[in-house]
Formats: structure tokens, C-alpha cells, sequence
């Protein structure tokens, strides 16, 4: 640690170390700043410790170097590749009393230099050779020349003669002082083969630069051989920058432009966007700082420690003056500066980590949680291997050189072009009207982007428009405008970048497929690409374009849908004896091999107009890509096929795509194709599994079905990845079952699970085995906690409460309602049902996490560990994560697949083969019922769409008081609105104060009792009575404000996402805008006024609301159509009521 963050070395290409300090992990501690290369034996079981561990400098450039690979613990080489040579560089540790290590170098040279390339071969062997002799010790060690050791020593000069290498560091030099002798010996050295050793410059020691704790003095080796650097590319830190200036200069450098509102023509609409680039681009390098590029990546380095080196080697450098004279005082001093600079390194590490751990909280609990979930590392520079393809003659090809490996990551990341003949039409007629972007969609585009994520090819990041939307939303508008109108799509925004990123887990990552693309598309393209998302989105569930079992990135709708549809269609088979076969079909490469023109066609068919269509198809035509990896950025490609996954695009243009496999499945003869995105499952219905094949084969070979899906689609499925699982109540009875086998041939076997969208489905449904691999998961990620929660110097209990409640239970009991069923009695038991072996099983994770976070003793009782570390119960953590997802399915709207399914399993608890709807429906049925809950939409509001009314906060309570008298003059209408929950009822009231009137118009409802509603419906009802109010006074057209206490409702008027309540907004804006039909001058708003500050409106209004939570409401007919009836149960309260059960039982 102490060698690599020294500048000195910053200008190394290579630091050869032996006997390199290893964690318990077996990894080293290097900085980015280095490439790190171990043996090849590195980590395999049955290998040695590593002896021997190169870094290579990050920058000397990717494609210059490669490993070479030695089969022994302590060997790590490498290959130089200059404009005319190649030198094959040696780092070894010779054991003193084995010569494995140079037999085994002396083998690898001969496979490199005959396996190699073309250009002449030099060698450089250096290392600790553990060996001595005459021709490089200092003569006066005799003690050094025993028989032995000359042997030894002599044997290794046999080998370097084999291989022409002669010694570059001058002998009489010594590289080791012995740390109880202070005697100087030799046991480094560096052999070079003649015409590298003609380029040698420098080649001695540095015995000031000797590091803390080694007895060795480091080497330096100059040759004169220039190579290839890497390509600087320069960062700007974007968390250090002034946005408030930024935006101001931004702001006058557009204004100075006049951008124009229309755009129409092409060459206008380059100029326009090239200008806005380039002024985003000034701004950024005027404005924003680069990352500085430096050596030092550990956290802890300081000046202090980099001024005790200093002196260290000032030291270093006076006893090595000193060296003949053991006695001199000077040797003690050295020694004992260098333990202080020891001891100051080893504190600085420890105080940093620990202040770094007090420092977290509730904002960078996630930087923890990121450290956590990464795993250990040795710190270095990753790097992509050599890569292995299929050559001639079946015999394998290793691609060495940047350009070979860029090349064959686009042959595998982009498929070639779909063959098959698309169908022209006819079409039918559109299903909506095409309506072009607005400024309001290009806000909310700008609003929905996520902060810090990685640019496109144009490095401007998503904080720009964020932090300056009101000054771009104007001109981006109409940009997007106009490439609808142009039908003209840039070439810069089809220009991407592809980064290559591991795949976790995988074995061997020499071949390209162990490697994942990730797209980056210019921010402004993604813009663009998120409005016509939104409309195509808003669209498709309003008009029910897609296929109704598609769950896949679907508003509304989630993977545990999937896997209750499955589960629920298998059960209700096994009630009427019948069987049934689930088939796990997965495309291969189904975004990229997704080919654009069925796309099109697909999109037509299903009632798409055809302005968005053919804008798709100028934006997907002309892609091209630039394939970035390491220190390498590769030509252009060309992108002739496939869907862009980094696009917000993506999702919903798949699910057109593959709408078409899933509504092949002929429901009324037992088939059901259940998908999300690439995944599908077919589950089939019948007397016998034979029967069950039979559907399975027909479903798949039929005209219109799979197989003529996928030829039509360029989508293979990948048959290594089918999974068949024969579901039977009793499974032990027919073992796995028949196997299915199609008519071309292909053979599934039969598994006894199979893993469906993150959960492992059995063919008994226990689902025994996903609760190992839960159990196994959340053992893993508490072994990671536990890492940063040590009783000393650890995180504190809250942040541990924090990280095991956020990142440990939703990863164990992701899908926890589809596997575990709550515990409870039944009526006529005694005996508990539920999930009760499962959840114990599970609560051992919780108890582990309980002993992380309190550092308790282990024989502990669990009980108080709990009170102490304020968590529930495990089994009411699994109670409260059900009812969460019981509430949420029972608010599902009726065009929800699962509705109808939901509806009949909450009628009555069946007697056998309950599916988890069952189970889930009847264990909250206390609190819960599907027909008496509210219905929560996916899409309720066009993306178009703006209020039409305004809202007004102000940020200071005194002057929102003194603002409410404003609000009576030039003759305005006043409402004022309240909810209250007294006494356990909710009630609602509004109050009209008209102009020239003393006495206010008022209506009140009674909502319910407090145990089916909440105070925020209630302010909502409210402003819906006082809509009524103003309906009814016919004088009121110009302007009107409605005042409440509540700013969550004047905010929730102006949202379009789903929740709770919100079908109660929706009510409010269709009386909107009924009354702005009628009164078209009228000015409506919506204002704060605070609560209980003796504003006589509000003050009325909240009397007449407790007085309406008493059961006091309005005549019928004097209350709008909208509420005459009693209101649905709230989605809020019924999790909120049981949370208060929830809290009863665990005794708080």
C-alpha cells in the first residue's frame, strides 16, 4: 500500500513484486491506477499461495500487453507488444529449496515464443531467486557460496544460458537487508536476453524508496522501447458544480440564440440542435471541473503520510551512506522513523474507515449497501482476457488485439437481420389520434430522470436538464415537435455508445457471451424516446392494445401476477382431477435479435397510428454503435436489427413485439401462455400429462403458434433453457413425470422445479426449494452486513436496522405472498395453518441479523433481541409483507387479469388444493374484501394532460395567513374545505362564501368510520363538495379559489400516478372540468390555508367537519351523483389498521 500510492511510481509501466501481502480473501490491495495480474493457478483449489504478482499501469494501453499463462503459484508474466518487438516479461519466486518455479518459466517461455507472433521475442526474467553466487553477491559473503547453495545457483545459470539471458542489474549491488543482521545480500536480480539488454538505460536499486515492512529495496528497470499509451479521456465531476451559475450561464447563452418556436425544415433543425449542443457544451467546460486523474485511489492517503515518506527516505538514504558502518547511529534512527510511518499508515486506515462508518446515514446508508453488494476486490483496473472463438477446422482461435475482440462483441451482441417477409396490411384503423409532444411531457420526461447515470456519446449527463429544465424544456420541445412533423431523426441521437460489462456469476469469461452490453444513448434522445413512451404506455392500457396475459413492464402490473396466474391455473386443475404441464419457453437474445419491421408491422396491427410508427421507423433505421471496453473504443458499427435496451423505448415496444406468442394460447382448450417480456410460461390443462403434451405440441406447432412465431420474429428459443415441470397433487406418485418431445425431434426432460421469474417453481407448488434459496440468500447478505457491523468501530444499530430492512428482506422474501402462506388457525382447528417450517426456517436469518445489529451474546433469546432492535416478529414481518400484497390485490382494477381470479378466491376458503389467493384472501378477510375496496387505475391521466386549475402554497405559515384576505377582494368566491376524524368517524365539509352574502353555503358528508377511512380522503371529498358548491352558484365565472389545510391534497390534484385515493382527484378534475366547460373565464384555485390559525373560513370549515364525522351530512340530492353512495374501503387504512394489529400483537 505504502509502494503504489507513491508518485514515484505513478510513471511506471510495471511493478513486479514477490511475496505480495494477500487478504484472508487471497487478494491484494492495488488501486485503480493498476492492472493486477496473478498466477494463473491464482485461487484454483488445490494451488499455492501466490508468491509472485504483477501490475501492470493503466496507462500503458489494453492492446499492447497480454498474459502469458504459467502453470505455478509463483510466476505472473506478461507480454510487451511494441512497434517491432515483443518482450515476454518474467516476474518469479524462487522457493530457496525448489527449483519448480524456474522449470515451469523455462516451459512457458518455450510455448510463448513457439505459439507466438511474428515479431522478434525478448525475455526478461526478475524476481527473488532466493539464490546466491560469486557473479552477482558481494564477494566478501562467503558465508553465502556453501556447496548448496552454489548448486543451486549454478543450475539456475544453466537454465538462463538455455534461454540466452544474461544479468542487467550490476553485480556487487545489493537488494536485501537482513532485518536481525543489517547484513546486505543479493537475492533479486533481472535477466535480459541481448537485444532487449542493448536497450537497458537504467537498471539499479533504490534503496531510499525501500517500503515499510519488507527487508527488500525495490529495483528499477528502465529499457528504451516505446509502446502504445492508453487514450486520456478527461471526466468532469458533475457533484461539484455550482448549478445556480451553471444555469445562469446556460440560460444566457440560449436566450442569445432566439431559438425559433417552429422548425420547418431539416437543415433549420441541425442548426438548431448543433447550436444547443454547442452551447451545453461551452457551459460544461466552463462550469464543471474534471476528476482528477491520480495514482492515489485509497481513500485514507493523506499529505501528512506523503511528507513522512518523504522523510523516510531522506533517511533511508543517509544509513544507506552509512552502510559500512553498522554502529552508526543513523541506522536506528531509519529504523525507527520507518516503524512511526508503519504505525501512522495502519492508524490513518483505521481512523478513515472509522469515521467513514459513523458518517453514514440515512443518504449514504446505499454507498454501504453498494460496497456490500460488489464484494471483496483487490482494488485494481479489471480487464476483459483473451478471448476464445471457433476457428477453421474446429479448432480454437484466441483474439488478442482490441480491434479482434471489439469485433467479435458486435457479432455477438448485434444479430444480422430477420429474412422473413413481413406482411404490408391491410391495417386497421388506428385506435387514437396522434397528437404532438408538449412542453408539459418534456418537463415530466426531464423529472423522471434518474441523477448520476452514465452519459451517451455527447458526456452531457442527466443533471444538466434536470438542474436547467426551465430553460431547455422550451427548446426541446419544440425540437421533438419538429421530428414528427419532419419525419427526421439526427444522426447524432443515432449514434450510441455499448460498454461491456461482466455477467456475475459466470465461469470462464474468454468467451464474449460471459459478457453483457450496456447501451448509452444521448440524454436528449432519451427524452425524447420517454414522452412517445409514455403516450404508447397510457395508450395500450387505456385501449387494451396488449396481450391481457403480458405482465411483463406493464403498468400495474408485477412478476408475482405472473406467478399467482400460474399457480392459481395449476390448483384449479387439480380440483377437478385434472393435471398439468408447465412449459418455460426463453427467447434467445430477444431484444437484439428483434427484428424492426415486424415490429412495425405488429404496431399497426395492433392499432398504433401510423405518425409514431414511421417516426420509429426513421429512428431505428441508420444505428450505429461504438463498442467501448478497457482503455478501447472501437470504429463505428453499424446496429441492422434489434430493439435498443438502453432506450426507454424498450419495454413497451417488446411487449407489442411478443404480444402476438402469448394471445396464441387458446384459453378455452386449457392453454395459457402467462409472459413477461423475453419469459413465458405455458401452462396447460388436462385429464393426463399425455393429453397435457398433446396441447403443448399443437400450441407450438400449429399455424399461428411458436414456431411460426418465432420464424416470423427472428426469435429462437433457447432450448438449453426449456424447462418442463408435470404438476400433480401427489407428485411421489409419478416421479417427474413423461417427457415431452416435439415432432422435429427435440426432447424436454422433465425437471422437479424450475426457476420462473426470480422464483423456483416445484411441481407439488411447495415451493421447498425456493425457500433454500431464500434462506441461502439472506444468510449471504447478513455475512456481508456483518462485515461493517462489528461490535468496535461499526455501524450503529439504526443503520443496520436501516440496511437489513431495505436490502436483506426484500432480496429473502421477494415474491413472499406466491411461497409462504401467513400463519393463523382455521374455524374448527386447533391446530395453526400456514407456513409455519418455512418461516421458522427463514427467522433464523432475522435472528442472525438481530445479533449483527446488537452485537448480543448468542444465547440471546430472540424475543428481546427484537424489542431491543425495534423490529417485528418474523413471522408478523411475513404477516404485514402478505397483507401488503393482499391489499394491493384486491384494488386491482377489473381489465387486471388477475381480477377475476381474485373476485371467486376471497368468495369462500375451498376445501383442497388452495392456491395462494386463496390462502391470502382468506387470512385477511377480517380486514379485507375485494368487492368493498377500492380500485386503483395504472393510468389514469394522458401524459397531455395539465390541470385546470392552479395551486398556491406558500412556504411561510404567517404570510399564507395574511395572504387568505387577498383572496376576498374584486369579488371572488371563497371556498373553504376541511376533514376530520373525531371520535372514530371521518367527515368532510365545505364552506361557500359568496360576495354580498354573511352567511356561507355549506355541505358536509360522513364518510365512515375511521376504521374504513383517512383524513386525506376526506380533505379530497371536501373539495369535491365545494366544487358542487361553486357549481351551484351561477354567478361565480370569473374567479374562485377553494382554501384548505392539507397540502398533500392541493399536490395529489396535480399528479398522474396511481394510488391510493386517487380516484377521488379523478372525481375532483372531471367536476373541473365540467364547471370550466360551462364557465370558460372561470379561474379556479387551489390554496393553502393553514390550519388552526384562527382564519375564520377555516376555522368554520373545521367545526362543520368534526361535526360531519358525527354522522351530520347534507341532504342526498344536495350532495354530488359522485358521492351518494358509501365510499369503497381505503387501500391507506386497511394497512394501516392492520399495522395497528401488527403492532397489538408484538406488544408494542
Amino acid at each position: 500500500l505504502d509502494l503504489v500510492n507513491d508518485q514515484f511510481v505513478a510513471d511506471y509501466d510495471i511493478l513486479a513484486l514477490q511475496e505480495p501481502y494477500l487478504t484472508f480473501l487471497n487478494l491484494t490491495s492495488s488501486t485503480s491506477h493498476w492492472h493486477v495480474i496473478y498466477p494463473s493457478t491464482h485461487r484454483k483449489e488445490g494451488a499455492g499461495r501466490s508468491r509472485a504478482i504483477t501490475l501492470v499501469n493503466k496507462k500503458l494501453s489494453i492492446d499492447s500487453w497480454s498474459t502469458i499463462a504459467t502453470e505455478h503459484p509463483d510466476i505472473a508474466a506478461v507480454s510487451i507488444r511494441s512497434e517491432d518487438a515483443t518482450v515476454h516479461v518474467f516476474n518469479l519466486y524462487v522457493d530457496g529449496e525448489h527449483d519448480t518455479a524456474l522449470h515451469a518459466a523455462s516451459r512457458a517461455v518455450l510455448n510463448t515464443i513457439l505459439g507466438g507472433a511474428e515479431q522478434p521475442h525478448h525475455l526478461v526474467w526478475l524476481g527473488d531467486f532466493n539464490r546466491h553466487h560469486p557473479a552477482w553477491d558481494d564477494p566478501t559473503n562467503l558465508h553465502l557460496f556453501s556447496s548448496e547453495n552454489l548448486r543451486r545457483a549454478e543450475h539456475l545459470i544453466t537454465i538462463l544460458d538455455r534461454h540466452d539471458l544474461s544479468m542487467a542489474l550490476p553485480p556487487g549491488i545489493p537488494t536485501l537487508e537482513a532485518s536481525r543482521t543489517k547484513n546486505l545480500t543479493r537475492p533479486d536480480n533481472v535477466f535480459c536476453t541481448p537485444a532487449i539488454l542493448e536497450r537497458l538505460r537504467i537498471c539499479t536499486v533504490l534503496h531510499d524508496k525501500r517500503p515499510t515492512k519488507t527487508d527488500h529495496f525495490p529495483i528499477q528497470t528502465v529499457f528504451d522501447m516505446p509502446t502504445a499509451a492508453a487514450v486520456r479521456r478527461p471526466r468532469k465531476d458533475f457533484r461539484r458544480v455550482d448549478w445556480a451559475e451553471f444555469g445562469r450561464a446556460l440560460t444566457e447563452r440560449v436566450e442569445a440564440r432566439h431559438f425559433p418556436t417552429n422548425i420547418n425544415t431539416k437543415a433549420r433543425f441541425d442548426q438548431v440542435l448543433n447550436s444547443l449542443m454547442d452551447d451545453l457544451q461551452a457551459t460544461i467546460a466552463e462550469q464543471v471541473p474534471e476528476t482528477a486523474d491520480t495514482p492515489y485511489a485509497k481513500r485514507w492517503w493523506s499529505a501528512e503520510l506523503a511528507k513522512m515518506r518523504s522523510e523516510k527516505e531522506r533517511l533511508g538514504r543517509i544509513a544507506f551512506r552509512h552502510r559500512a558502518t553498522p554502529a552508526h547511529p543513523s541506522h536506528a534512527e531509519y529504523r525507527r522513523y520507518r516503524n512511526i510511518y508503519a504505525d501512522n499508515i495502519t492508524a490513518a486506515k483505521n481512523d478513515f474507515w472509522k469515521a467513514w462508518i459513523d458518517s453514514i446515514d440515512g443518504k449514504t446508508i446505499w454507498d454501504a449497501n453498494r460496497f456490500l453488494k460488489r464484494g471483496a476486490t483487490d482494488g485494481g483496473r479489471a480487464r476483459i482476457p483473451p478471448i476464445r472463438v471457433p476457428g477453421e477446422g474446429g479448432r480454437e482461435r484466441v483474439l488478442h488485439t482490441n480491434e479482434e475482440k471489439g469485433a467479435e462483441f458486435h457479432h455477438t451482441f448485434f444479430l444480422p437481420p430477420s429474412t422473413a417477409i413481413v406482411p404490408t396490411g391491410p391495417y386497421p384503423k388506428p385506435l387514437y389520434d396522434f397528437k404532438p409532444i408538449t412542453d408539459t411531457q418534456v418537463r415530466r420526461a426531464i423529472k423522471a430522470l434518474r441523477a448520476f447515470k452514465a452519459p451517451g456519446p455527447d458526456a452531457v449527463p442527466n443533471e444538466v436538464y434536470k438542474h436547467c429544465a426551465d430553460t431547455l424544456t422550451p427548446v426541446l420541445g419544440s425540437l421533438f415537435r419538429a421530428t414528427f412533423t419532419l419525419q427526421y431523426y439526427p444522426e447524432r441521437w443515432k449514434v450510441s455508445d455499448t460498454v461491456v460489462l461482466q455477467k456475475p456469476g459466470k465461469e470462464d469469461y474468454t468467451v464474449a457471451k460471459a459478457w453483457r452490453p450496456i447501451a448509452l444513448l444521448d440524454c436528449m434522445s432519451k427524452i425524447l424516446s420517454r414522452c412517445v413512451a409514455d403516450v404508447l404506455v397510457f395508450e395500450a392500457e387505456q385501449k387494451a392494445m396488449l396481450a391481457d396475459l403480458q405482465f411483463g413492464g406493464r403498468a400495474g402490473r408485477t412478476t408475482t401476477d405472473s406467478i399467482h396466474l400460474v399457480t392459481k391455473i395449476v390448483k384449479d386443475a387439480w380440483r377437478r382431477r385434472h393435471v398439468a404441464s408447465v412449459v418455460f419457453l426463453d427467447i434467445k437474445s430477444a431484444f437484439p435479435a428483434a427484428s424492426p419491421e415486424r415490429l412495425y408491422h405488429n404496431l399497426r396491427m395492433r392499432g398504433v397510428p401510423v405518425q409514431y410508427v414511421d417516426w420509429l421507423r426513421v429512428k431505428l433505421s441508420g444505428r450505429k454503435t461504438r463498442i467501448h471496453f478497457d482503455d478501447f473504443s472501437s470504429e463505428l458499427f453499424d446496429i441492422v436489427s434489434g430493439i435498443d435496451q438502453g432506450c426507454p423505448l424498450s419495454v413497451i415496444l417488446y411487449a407489442f413485439y411478443n404480444s402476438d406468442l402469448i394471445d396464441s394460447a387458446d384459453t378455452k382448450r386449457g392453454e395459457h401462455a402467462v409472459g413477461s417480456m423475453d419469459d413465458v410460461a405455458l401452462v396447460v390443462t388436462g385429464k393426463t400429462f399425455e393429453s397435457c403434451h398433446d396441447k403443448v405440441r399443437r400450441f407450438m406447432e400449429r399455424d399461428g403458434g411458436t414456431q411460426d412465431w418465432s420464424a416470423a420474429h427472428n426469435s429462437a428459443f433457447s432450448l438449453d433453457k426449456f424447462g418442463l415441470i408435470n404438476c400433480k397433487a401427489q407428485p411421489k406418485r409419478i416421479g417427474l413425470g413423461p417427457q415431452l418431445t416435439l415432432s422435429d425431434g427435440t426432447v424436454v426432460q422433465p425437471t422437479d422445479h424450475h426457476r420462473f421469474l426470480g422464483v423456483l417453481v416445484d411441481q407439488a407448488l411447495k415451493f421447498k426449494q425456493h425457500v433454500a434459496s431464500a434462506y441461502a440468500r439472506g444468510s449471504r447478505l447478513v455475512s456481508q452486513i456483518r462485515r461493517l457491523a462489528k461490535a468496535r468501530n461499526g455501524l450503529t444499530l439504526p443503520i443496520v436496522r436501516r440496511l437489513y430492512l431495505s436490502v436483506v428482506v426484500p432480496s429473502m422474501l421477494y415474491a413472499a405472498d406466491t411461497f409462504l402462506t401467513p400463519i393463523r388457525k382455521l374455524a374448527g382447528h386447533t391446530r395453526k395453518h400456514g407456513s409455519a417450517g418455512n418461516i421458522r426456517r427463514l427467522a433464523q436469518i432475522q435472528r442472525q441479523a438481530l445479533l449483527v445489529m446488537t452485537g448480543a451474546l448468542r444465547t440471546s433469546p430472540t424475543d428481546a433481541l427484537e424489542a431491543h432492535a425495534r423490529l417485528l416478529p418474523f413471522d408478523l414481518l411475513v404477516d404485514k409483507i402478505c397483507h401488503r400484497a393482499a391489499v394491493r390485490l384486491c384494488t386491482l382494477p377489473k381489465t387486471h387479469p388477475l381480477a377475476p381470479h381474485v373476485r371467486r378466491a376471497g368468495l369462500k376458503l375451498v376445501k383442497s388444493h388452495r392456491s395462494s389467493l386463496h390462502e391470502l384472501l382468506d387470512a385477511y378477510r377480517r380486514w379485507l374484501a375485494y368487492r368493498d375496496t377500492e380500485r386503483i387505475r395504472p393510468v389514469r391521466l394522458h401524459p397531455r394532460w395539465t390541470p385546470r386549475h392552479r395551486t398556491h402554497i406558500l412556504a411561510d405559515r404567517e404570510a399564507a395567513v395574511e395572504d387568505d384576505a387577498r383572496w376576498a377582494l374584486d369579488g371572488a368566491y371563497r371556498v373553504y374545505t376541511d376533514g376530520s376524524d373525531v371520535d372514530g368517524g371521518v367527515g368532510a365539509a365545505a364552506l361557500l362564501y359568496a360576495p354580498g352574502q354573511e352567511e356561507p353555503e355549506v355541505l358536509q358528508l360522513y364518510l365512515g368510520p375511521s376504521t374504513r377511512h383517512t383524513v386525506y380522503e376526506a380533505e379530497i371529498v371536501a373539495t369535491i363538495l365545494g366544487m358542487e358548491l361553486l357549481r351551484r352558484a351561477l354567478l361565480c365565472t370569473q374567479h374562485a379559489s377553494i382554501g384548505l389545510d392539507n397540502t398533500a391534497a392541493i399536490r395529489a390534484t396535480t399528479l398522474r400516478s396511481p394510488g391510493a385515493g386517487r380516484y377521488l382527484t379523478d372525481i375532483f378534475h372531471a367536476a373541473v372540468r365540467d364547471l370550466k366547460a360551462a364557465r370558460p373565464r372561470l379561474c379556479l384555485t387551489l390554496r393553502w390555508v393553514p390550519g388552526h390559525s384562527d382564519v375564520p373560513g377555516n376555522e368554520a370549515a373545521d367545526e362543520a367537519a368534526k361535526e360531519a364525522a358525527h354522522e351530520a351530512s347534507s341532504a342526498t340530492r344536495l350532495l354530488p351523483k359522485s358521492l351518494r353512495k358509501p365510499l369503497p374501503l381505503s387501500a391507506s387504512r386497511a394497512r394501516q389498521n392492520f399495522q395497528h394489529e401488527l403492532d397489538r400483537r408484538a406488544g408494542v
